[in-house]
């Protein structure tokens, strides 16, 4: 088995299991959904498909290779790995991080990101088709080391000299992220906010500037809210409220659960609202 034979290796994957020649290897098992940890290892030309991916990469090295159909929740970009040609498609990752990762040339295509939260990560010379980034917010880590060009640009996470063919972003948080030399056609923006983004070259509509994520976050909980309990309900009437008070600038609190759990709404609304607005909540970066 796969993981079982790298577990506790270090080097070139190849050369531990023993794959004959140059050319490209599958690697793919049922191993690959195990909570495991693989350290400064080298894959140079597998290939890995249709998987769920629970195994956390750290400090390793990807050449050339290929990732086709894969699932995965949190850490399939591990830590402090480097990515050199490779080729990922179809790819859905939730809450998925990358911490001081580096992505070189490679192509990405049909790939879902959702609630990602980098840190120190640098995009260089890659190409996205039909991105999807769905709350998105960098994170501070200081124990960190970034590549140079973050510390020279002043940013987080870079995209450098990329090409985005038909993004769509939503419910993101761009502050800190550069974006140099890069070309964006076709995006399609919706509830982001792009204070603090770095650029000379601004690729989204200026009336998108000042998007707000969590005024459509709480828009969808006030939505969902009148199809299960109705517009008269308590519930609906705390959001509605709480909402105005948002957008007029009568508060700049982000803790809509005050208004639920303040007294003013019946358990037996909140039972029925809980599990919903925590799947909700997943897709948005707070």
């Amino acid at each position: 088995m796969v993981i079982e034979r790298l577990l506790g290796q270090r080097g070139d994957a190849r050369e531990i299991l023993r794959l004959p020649g140059d050319g490209y290897v599958d690697i793919s098992d049922a191993e690959w959904g195990e909570l495991e940890i693989l350290r400064d290892l080298t894959f140079h030309r597998v290939v890995l498909a249709q998987q769920e991916i629970a195994v956390n990469f750290v400090d390793c090295l990807f050449r050339e290779s290929r990732f086709r159909g894969l699932h995965s929740t949190g850490h399939f970009w591990g830590a402090g790995n480097r990515w050199e040609r490779c080729d990922l498609s179809g790819i859905n990752l939730a809450d998925v991080i990358s911490p001081a990762n580096v992505f070189e040339q490679c192509a990405f295509e049909d790939v879902s990101l959702v609630g990602y939260k980098p840190a120190k990560t640098v995009f260089r010379r890659c190409r996205f088709s039909r991105l999807r980034l769905e709350g998105f917010r960098v994170v501070d880590n200081a124990t960190l080391k970034g590549d140079p060009d973050l510390e020279r640009r002043g940013a987080r996470v870079a995209f450098v000299q990329c090409e985005f063919d038909q993004p769509y972003f939503s419910k993101c948080f761009f502050e800190g992220v550069a974006f140099d030399g890069c070309q964006v056609s076709g995006a399609v923006v919706e509830a982001c906010d792009f204070r603090g983004v770095i650029t000379d070259q601004p690729w989204w509509k200026a009336d998108e500037r000042s998007g707000d994520p969590f005024i459509a976050f709480l828009q969808e909980l006030i939505d969902v809210t009148a199809e299960r309990l109705g517009k008269e309900s308590a519930s609906y009437d705390a959001l509605d409220g709480y909402r105005r008070d948002y957008v007029s600038g009568r508060t700049t609190s982000r803790d809509y659960s005050a208004v639920l759990y303040g007294g003013q709404v019946p358990d037996r609304e909140l039972d029925l609202l809980e599990e919903i607005f925590d799947d909700i909540e997943g897709r948005y970066p707070f």
